[in-house]
């Protein structure tokens, strides 16, 4: 991934990350050929890793959402979370309105300021933060 900033760009996103977001319209090219598909506002994705069961965190997954939200100053409809891996490596996407925004949420992430946030919401704390990016 390339490194966060709010000139970033990347031009692919999984289909199903293009389905999560809306404002306007871009064409895009896939297998069956070119289709209208809503261009995704600026997203700064990220991954945390959690010591804890996949199990468990399913029900836990709001004050994930929850505690990041409140870390970079977002709602917590923007904290979307993607793929959770087995040894829970949680894939997180945050919605920005607009680059400034971006730059913002990747600058508030942090190991340290997320580990404040968890155990409020009953988490136990990261033990690994990914590099972010924004696409």
């Amino acid at each position: 991934m390339p490194p966060c900033s709010a000139t970033s760009k990347l031009a692919v996103l999984s289909p199903g990350l293009y389905t999560k977001w809306t404002p306007g319209t871009v064409a895009v090219r896939y297998g069956e050929g070119l289709t209208k598909r809503s261009i995704p506002q600026p997203v700064v994705l990220t991954s945390i890793s959690l010591p804890m069961e996949a199990a468990d965190f399913v029900q836990k997954q709001t004050g994930l959402q929850k505690a990041l939200a409140e870390v970079v100053g977002v709602a917590v409809d923007q904290i979307i979370v993607d793929k959770v891996s087995d040894a829970v490596r949680v894939h997180l996407g945050i919605q920005s309105r607009d680059e400034s925004e971006a730059a913002k949420v990747c600058g508030a992430l942090s190991l340290d300021a997320i580990n404040i946030k968890l155990p409020a919401q009953g988490l136990p704390k990261a033990t690994l933060l990914d590099r972010k990016s924004v696409v």
